[in-house]
């Protein structure tokens, strides 16, 4: 499967032009003059205002301000690096300045966070920003997909998000669920500023930029330092049958340091959490020989009675992160980055029905129960190295490098219920997706014609990526202690790989100091190859009755 297209565009940026404050200001006159007493007569409607006459000779002072002041109206300020100062945000961000984005932006800083942000983990910086949403449902969530004012939380492929030069958006899918951003890459105490970039109005980013680009800046140390956190979070629910305290803790600490031409931040963190129901187990009718359910409707108004919980889960993550800069020149520096991640989740879902017969608690053979049960283990492994310069002369550069592997992905979950009570069948599902990973790979240029902050500058790039993406099924006799592939038998299994090939080129013209031309164009080439999909039926004691494969 090969496909082959071209993006262009062309957009006018005015800049607002600022207005210029008077070089001096007067003085407030302090409490101990008397100013004298000042009367004044409003002239009748016949009483002509008589024009100030005009000094001789104008000031060399005044004579200078006919020059246009370059600085106060081409460019609006440069937000640093470092999220410093209070009015950071409102600056040009570094990454917009440094390409000449057209993109409108509007970004947060780390003293911004600081002060108005109780962040546990990075989603919570993005929270309060406007017209982005953060689906973060609990502490622990790894399923918070980033929605955008034109793109939903269904939609987690249609807004790039990056760690400096590691894109932490997984576009293996395009889903709330399996291919959510990895957030756990971002350590909370190693953000500098985020910069959300609207819009798929720059050359220099793929389509999947159509809802936005959001951008998370690092921040490197320049002397020792160390910190160690630890956050406990309570929450009471009650809802349906479910009426529980469910509490999270959070232990995290960070150190880093600069010794000459090396900097360095390592960070590490451990969630304990208790999850609140997500989801909601449903039938169509109350099962017979029950009590307990509660009866309700669907958003369509047909009938979903509520019988019990979906997922009712306990996560224990652990995390690290390290990041090495270092100047090779003071106008050139190299970084890598590595982050290891492991999740262990099990779920166990509650019912709220009662048996007639028993008086004890039941599933009524409902298998969507079972569903719900699982053991979750997964560790995944990232690495990022880049290589850029900063002389802001004639010629900058940027290359980079990343790679995100699944080490071990297995979930573990039974076939199905027991026909009375509240046990779940021997025989299970092994899911897996370790074996999945991807690179990207992207060589960017800057030639400024005329010098930095020149009438034109252009920047261009190649890029690159693989995806590989591998999910089998397995069939297991003993559904939580079995082989890596159970009996060897699939129930369904999905793998393939795409590549992709991009050269872009993006030109900005400063007509007048207050109007700016972009001119941007994309090349790509996209590629699917080795995909091959197993589906197969099976019955209601989970023995598969058919098989159907297909290869593309």
């Amino acid at each position: 499967m090969f496909r082959f297209h071209a993006l262009g565009g062309v957009r006018v940026v005015a800049l607002q032009v600022a207005l210029l404050a008077p070089a001096t200001l007067a003085n407030a006159q302090s409490g101990e003059k008397v100013l004298p007493p000042v009367t004044i007569d409003a002239p009748n409607q016949r009483q002509t205002v008589q024009a100030v006459k005009k000094p001789p000779q104008r000031t060399a002072a005044a004579s200078r301000r006919k020059k246009p002041v370059a600085t106060a109206v081409v460019n609006p300020p440069i937000a640093q690096s470092d999220g410093g100062g209070a009015n950071a945000s409102l600056g040009t961000p570094p990454i917009k300045q440094r390409f000449q984005l057209p993109q409108e932006t509007f970004s947060i800083t780390a003293k911004q966070i600081d002060e108005t942000i109780n962040l546990k983990d990075p989603e919570d910086a993005v929270k309060y920003m406007p017209s982005l949403f953060v689906r973060k449902r609990n502490d622990g969530d790894n399923q918070a997909v980033l929605a955008t004012r034109s793109w939903g939380l269904n939609s987690s492929a249609r807004t790039l998000i990056y760690f400096d030069d590691l894109l932490i958006s997984a576009l293996i899918g395009n889903n709330n669920s399996g291919a959510s951003p990895h957030w756990n890459l971002v350590s909370p105490e190693s953000i500098a500023r985020i910069d959300f970039l609207n819009g798929p109005f720059s050359a220099a980013y793929p389509g999947n930029s159509i809802g936005g680009v959001l951008l998370i800046t690092s921040k490197m140390p320049d002397r020792p330092f160390a910190i160690a956190k630890e956050t406990v979070s309570v929450m009471p629910w009650n809802q349906y049958g479910t009426k529980d305290t469910y509490v999270s803790s959070q232990t995290s600490a960070a150190a880093g340091d600069r010794k000459g031409a090396l900097s360095w931040i390592i960070s590490a963190n451990y969630l304990d959490s208790y999850q609140q129901p997500l989801t909601y187990t449903t039938n169509g009718s109350i099962p017979a020989g029950t009590t307990g359910t509660f009866p309700a409707l669907n958003k369509q108004g047909l009938v979903a009675d509520v019988v019990g919980t979906g997922a009712l889960a306990h996560s224990q993550q652990t995390s690290a992160n390290l990041k090495l800069a270092y100047d090779v020149t003071p106008l050139v520096q190299a970084t890598y980055s590595l982050g290891i991640w492991n999740n262990v989740q099990t779920s166990n879902p509650q019912t709220y029905l009662t048996s007639t017969a028993t008086g004890g608690p039941t599933f009524a053979g409902l298998a969507a129960f079972a569903s719900n049960k699982y053991t979750w283990d997964q560790t995944h492994l990232s690495n990022a190295v880049s290589l850029r310069s900063d002389t802001r002369g004639v010629f900058d550069f940027d290359l980079s490098a990343s790679s995100y592997n699944y080490l071990q992905d297995i979930l573990l979950n039974p076939f199905t219920v027991t026909p009375t009570g509240v046990g779940f069948s021997q025989n299970g599902k092994i899911t897996r997706n370790d074996g999945t990973n991807w690179q990207n790979a992207d060589a960017k240029g800057i030639w400024r014609p005329f010098g930095f902050d020149g009438p034109q500058e252009i920047s261009f790039g190649i890029h690159g990526d693989r995806y590989r993406f591998e999910n089998p099924v397995y069939a297991s006799s003993v559904w939580y202690a079995t082989s890596s592939t159970g009996t060897g038998q699939l129930y369904s299994e999905g793998l393939g790989e795409t590549r992709t090939g991009a050269l872009w080129v993006q030109d900005a013209w400063k007509i007048v100091p207050n109007l700016k031309l972009t001119l941007g164009g994309r090349l790509e080439t996209w590629r699917a190859l080795d995909g091959f999909n197993v589906n197969t039926t099976a019955n209601a004691a989970g023995v598969i009755t058919s098989t159907a494969a297909m290869k593309r």
